[in-house]
């Protein structure tokens, strides 16, 4: 293939050999052990768990749900998940029944909200040791077993057409449980303490894509390869 304009070509060739070069350096161990790629990506987890709170305002709402009773079937994989589960919402004063690989809850949902959202608290700020101390099994794992409490419990609401208990349960399930579950053992910080890091990392990825694109575009320029679009016809 012939080289119809050398000095496209060469803009090209030189921006992905550039491009390239740096993507090498990203990748290896650069800040503390970590490639570039590992450091960004903790960064932002860390930046996304700060704005990812909302257990207090969970807390809140879950007063409103006192009193309002429960009588619901949760579906286990087996009988080790539903005794961990059956010891978890007991301390709730909920009641308990197994039939095969279900249990039946019969409790208060503002009670049971109440301590789902405190182990979800307890895991979102990293204190496993409690969580562990208390329910004798992981922090996430007891987190999941809530989330499968109300998930059954969402649905049931939503059959029954109850809108106010089913967008509380869900909102648990979003705002408090998947957050702690996805972010445990993750240190949360604020945009604040490293926008000078975070503001040149999301600007470096925009000029690295733009520069990529154009790059390529130089190069087949410079090669005479050109894409064009189907012409439309009228019908």
């Amino acid at each position: 293939m012939l080289v119809v304009d050398r000095r496209k070509f060469w803009i090209g060739l030189i921006g992905l050999v550039t491009f390239f070069i740096i993507l090498a350096m990203f990748l290896s161990p650069v800040v503390n052990g970590k490639t570039g790629l590992e450091y960004a990506y903790e960064l932002f987890n860390q930046l996304a768990k700060n704005s990812s709170y909302y257990i207090p305002d969970q807390a809140k709402n879950a007063k409103k749900f006192e009193g309002k009773a429960v009588d619901v079937w949760v579906k286990v994989k087996d009988a080790s998940e539903a005794e961990k589960l059956i010891y978890i919402v007991t301390a709730t004063g909920a009641k308990t029944k197994v039939d095969g690989k279900k249990v039946k809850i019969k409790g208060d949902l503002g009670l049971l909200a109440k301590a789902a959202l405190g182990v979800a608290d307890a895991l979102f700020k990293n204190q496993e040791e409690h969580i562990q101390a208390r329910h004798w099994v992981g922090g996430r794992e007891v987190v999941y077993y809530w989330w499968n409490i109300f998930k059954s419990l969402n649905e049931k609401y939503r059959r029954e057409k109850l809108g106010s208990e089913a967008n509380f349960t869900e909102s648990v399930m979003t705002r408090a449980l998947e957050p702690a579950y996805n972010f445990a053992g993750i240190k949360a910080a604020k945009f604040t303490e490293h926008a000078g890091v975070a503001s040149f990392l999301l600007g470096f990825y925009v000029i690295y894509t733009i520069w990529y694109g154009f790059s390529i575009w130089y190069l087949f320029e410079g090669l005479g390869i050109e894409v064009k679009g189907g012409e439309k016809k009228e019908a």
